[in-house]
C-alpha cells in the first residue's frame, strides 16, 4: 500500500464535516503529490522530513499535522508498525508581534479615554461614541 493509497482509504472513511473533509485532501495533497507513490513500509522520517521543508511555512505545521494524523490511523489499523512522522519534529509557525500602537503616549491616552467612557459622565454623547470608535480601531489592529 502507498501513502496515496492510504489517505485515499482515510479521506473514504473520515466521520466529518464536508468542509473538514476538504481542508484535509487540501493539506494531505501536499504530502501525496510528493510522497504518494512511496510505499508505507519504505516511508521514512527523512523523507518526511525533506517533504516537510518542500512545504510553504504558512501550510507547513497543519500540513505535518494532518499527515501524521493519517500515519497514526494506519498504526492504528496495523497497516504500519509505528508511524514515521512521530520522529519528525513539527514546531508552530512563530506568529508574528503584533504593535497596535504607535507609542506609550498613544496607549496612556486611549487607557485615558477609556477609563472616562467607563465612569459614564465623562464625556458628551458624541464624544463617548467617537472614543468607542476609536477603541474598536485599536482593538481590531490588535487582532490582525
Amino acid at each position: 500500500m502507498t501513502l496515496a493509497d492510504l489517505v485515499r482509504e482515510y479521506l473514504e472513511m473520515h466521520q466529518g464535516e464536508p468542509a473538514t473533509i476538504a481542508k484535509l485532501r487540501w493539506l494531505l495533497g501536499k504530502a501525496t503529490s510528493v510522497l504518494g507513490p512511496v510505499r508505507l513500509a519504505e516511508l521514512s522520517a527523512k523523507d518526511i522530513y525533506a517533504w516537510r521543508q518542500t512545504v510553504p511555512e504558512g501550510h507547513r505545521f497543519e500540513a505535518t499535522q494532518a499527515l501524521r494524523q493519517v500515519l497514526r490511523r494506519a498504526v492504528v489499523w496495523e497497516w504500519l508498525g509505528h508511524s514515521p512522522a512521530k520522529r519528525v519534529p513539527n514546531p508552530p509557525r512563530r506568529s508574528k508581534e503584533k504593535q497596535p500602537f504607535e507609542s506609550w503616549d498613544e496607549v496612556e491616552a486611549v487607557a485615558g479615554a477609556a477609563a472616562r467612557v467607563r465612569t459614564d459622565g465623562g464625556l458628551r454623547r458624541g464624544d463617548r461614541a467617537a472614543t468607542l470608535r476609536v477603541l474598536r480601531a485599536r482593538v481590531a489592529r490588535c487582532g490582525s
